[in-house]
Parts: structure tokens; sequence; C-alpha cells
């Protein structure tokens, strides 16, 4: 750990942007935490979040009732870790998630306290990954790297809402502190392969990860990777078998990944590659997926309110969706590369639009006349304003951070972008921006010299 001062005026930042983040927790919490128009819908418990939760409810009941942990909860739908959070924070609190009986989140001003801990634990991260970033950085470009970190839309607003992107963002960062100057000690290794088990356990997206920590790894210790590497990959295995062991000791089956990723991609890519390759219409294309699948069950006679056999049958979902994929290799380019500009254009006010517009009521509201017109004009207009500073600063890293950093940052947040780009989601990007922060901090110093140089604003000579 360096023992550089961190400039005063980060110092400030990094307090503002945290008080900020706890005003849009109390806001948001106090306006929202209400059911919708259908008096069941809860507006910040619902999506991906809703299941979640519900999973939480389960733990939380086996663990209250003295359940041993690894024989706790039930199928590992989603990610690990979130639910397990959820489910904590809710018996250290003392605050129900449901209504008796039901699936109806319960009303409890309680659940602030997820949100503050979300909020607390990013900033302290941020203030010591900052505190790094100024080794290799002049002082202004680290500022405009912790105002991107700090204050840019698509990541303060998540520590307001009980999506899982604020504590990813957060074990992203942690990773990056230690990482970027790794040791070759035995122990702290294992710790790093530790703490990218936990990314995974957070988000299923960081199962793959590992492989860019390991060349990392070889461009730094050359050829004397191999000790790091093993105790890194160590660690690493000791997260993954925890998972597997406990799944194995739940319910007999050894299993790491949760069940819904084999479904993802038929979910999301299938029936419109389906229906552009055999030129048919999009109900038909779900209605052949559909029979096609009833005959696979009805043929292997599973019987899906088994674990164990709708593991058998997400195994199927995955690899008919990626025979699909390599049936029709053009069409699948074609709609993955169109998802993933999709993915790319960022909408800076997604967690309020999330709570204000009702799940049911305003179904895909984000597809209608009104919010096309304004909304997305605003969000190209957000995503290119951002990426034109991160490019700018990408190409001008080459001649001020290293390579072995530049591969780490740049390949790094590829491979978040690239694992789920295809889904088609902006959320799905911002894992991404974690790592290209660095790139805008430097892209927004590089434009500011170049005025500077050519006295185009007078006023930046004063600076």
């Amino acid at each position: 750990m360096n023992n550089i001062k961190l400039n005063k005026k980060i110092i400030i930042l990094i307090f503002i942007s945290f008080f900020i983040s706890l005003i849009f927790s109390v806001y948001f919490t106090y306006k929202y935490d209400r059911y919708e128009s259908d008096s069941f819908t809860h507006s910040m418990v619902k999506g991906d979040a809703h299941p979640i939760w519900i999973k939480a409810d389960i733990l939380k009941k086996d663990l209250v009732s003295g359940k041993d942990y690894l024989l706790s909860g039930s199928e590992l739908l989603r990610s690990y870790l979130p639910e397990r959070i959820v489910a904590f924070f809710s018996i250290i609190f003392n605050y129900e998630l449901f209504l008796e009986n039901s699936d109806k989140v319960r009303l409890d001003i309680k659940k602030i306290y997820y949100l503050i801990f979300q909020s607390l634990l990013y900033f302290i991260v941020i203030f010591y990954l900052i505190k790094k970033v100024q080794n290799f950085l002049d002082s202004d470009s680290t500022f405009y790297c912790g105002l991107f970190l700090c204050l840019c839309p698509s990541i303060i607003f998540f520590h307001s809402s009980f999506h899982t992107e604020s504590i990813f963002f957060s074990l992203q960062i942690l990773l990056l502190f230690f990482i970027m100057n790794p040791s070759s000690k035995i122990l702290i290794n294992i710790f790093y392969g530790l703490l990218i088990g936990f990314l995974f356990l957070q988000k299923t997206v960081a199962l793959y990860y590992i492989f860019i920590i390991v060349f990392f790894f070889i461009l730094n210790f050359k050829i004397k990777f191999f000790k790091p590497i093993f105790f890194l990959l160590i660690g690493y295995v000791i997260v993954l078998l925890f998972v597997g062991l406990g799944n194995f000791k739940r319910m007999g089956v050894f299993y790491i990944e949760p069940t819904q990723a084999h479904s993802a991609v038929l979910w999301y890519t299938s029936d419109h590659i389906l229906s552009k390759g055999m030129n048919i219409s999009i109900e038909k294309a779900k209605y052949k997926i559909k029979n096609d699948q009833d005959n696979w069950i009805k043929e292997k006679k599973l019987n899906l309110e088994k674990e164990e056999d709708r593991l058998l049958f997400g195994k199927f979902q995955k690899k008919y969706a990626l025979d699909l994929i390599l049936e029709y290799p053009i069409i699948s380019s074609k709609l993955i590369i169109w998802k993933s500009i999709q993915t790319a254009m960022l909408n800076p006010f997604f967690v309020p639009s999330y709570f204000y517009w009702e799940q049911i009521k305003d179904k895909k509201y984000y597809l209608t006349k009104n919010y096309k017109k304004i909304w997305w004009p605003i969000n190209i207009f957000y995503s290119l304003f951002l990426y034109f500073f991160i490019f700018i600063g990408f190409i001008n890293s080459f001649r001020i951070i290293s390579v072995k950093l530049n591969f780490l940052l740049f390949f790094s947040g590829m491979y978040m972008f690239l694992m789920l780009g295809w889904v088609g989601h902006d959320r799905y990007m911002l894992p991404s921006l974690i790592y290209f922060s660095v790139y805008f901090g430097i892209g927004v110093m590089a434009i500011k010299k170049f005025l500077r140089k050519r006295n185009l604003i007078f006023f930046l000579n004063k600076y």
C-alpha cells in the first residue's frame, strides 16, 4: 500500500459523493417502498430482484431454525452471494422480507440499511483505489477518474437499488486495488484467488475472469509465473468447491454454475435466430422451441419438480441454443452485434426509471414512441460523450501507463462486455466502466491539455 497522501480535492469529492448516494437511497426508499397499481409488485424489489429475495427468505428461515449452513437455502438459480447478503441483513436488522405465507414484499423502511451498506462499501474501496491510481497518473487525470467513479449516473444510482451491480462494482475495485501491483507471496495470491471467487459469487459473469488475471500474471512474473498462478488458482478453486460441495450436500449433485445461466442464451437469442433462419414468425419459432423442449423432457422422462432434472434440462437448453447459433452463424452474428450495440447504449437514469415505471402496467415502456423520442437521443449522446473520452484516454494511455496495466484494464473491460453484451441490456455494460474509468480520466486531461495548448478555451490557462 502506498503512503502518498490523497489530494484534498479528491477526498472532498469522495465524501460529497457518498452523501449524495445516501440522499438518493433515502429518497428512493421513502418514495418507492410501496406497491404498484396491481397491489402486489414492489416498486424497488421486482424483476431480477424479486426471485433473489424469495431465495433469501428461504435461506433466512433455514438459518433461523438452526439448520446447517450448507444444507440451508434452495436451488442455486441465480448468483450465490446476493440472496445471502439480503438474508443476513434481514436477520441482523430484524425485518421480514415478505408478508406471512406470501411472496408479497413487506413494506419496511429498514430496507435502507442494505442500501447504506452498499454506498459505504463502495466509497471506502474507491478511496483506496484512487490512492493507488495516483501512483501512475497525474493529479488531474486521477481526479477525473475519481469523478467518473464517484458521480457517473450509470454507477452511483445502483448503490440505491437492490440490483447486484453495486456490490459487484465494489469487489471489482477491491480486486483492482490489490492486483495492480501483484505480489508473488503465497498467502496473498490465495487471497487474490478468493477475491476473484467472490466476484463470481456476486455475478456469474466473472466465472472465467480468472483467465484474464492468469495472463496478467504471466506478463508480470514472466518465467516465474508458475508459483503465483498456482496459488491464485488454489484460492479460486476453494470458492468453487465450497459452492459445489454445498449443493452436493444439500441435494446430492455437485454443481457451481447457477441454473439460470444454462437457459439464458436460449431465452435471449433463440427465437429470433430460429425465426430468421427458418423464415417463420417469432410466434412459430417460440412454438417450435417449446415443442422441442417438451419432446425432450418426455423422451428423458424428466420431472421438472426435481432440482437434478432441472439441471439436466438446463444443460439441454444451453446446447440447443448453441446448436442454433452454429447452424445459423451469420444470422446469429448479426443479432449478437445488434444486441451488443444496445448494451453499449447506456441509460444514465435506468434506476430511477426502473422504480418509476410499473412492471405490469408499463411493460416495455422503453419501446414506446414517446420514450424513444425523448430518451433515446439523450442515451445516445450520453453514451457517445463517455466513450469519446474513454477512447481518447485509451489512445493516450500507452505513453502514460505500462503495457501490463493497459492489458489488465482493457481486457478486463472487454471481458465483462463480451460475456454478456449479447443480452442487449445496458446494465451489462456497467462493470466494464469500472476498468475504463482510468481511460476516462486520462481522456479528459488529454482534451484539456489540447484545448489549453491551442488557447481554444481561454479560462483553462488559469489552471
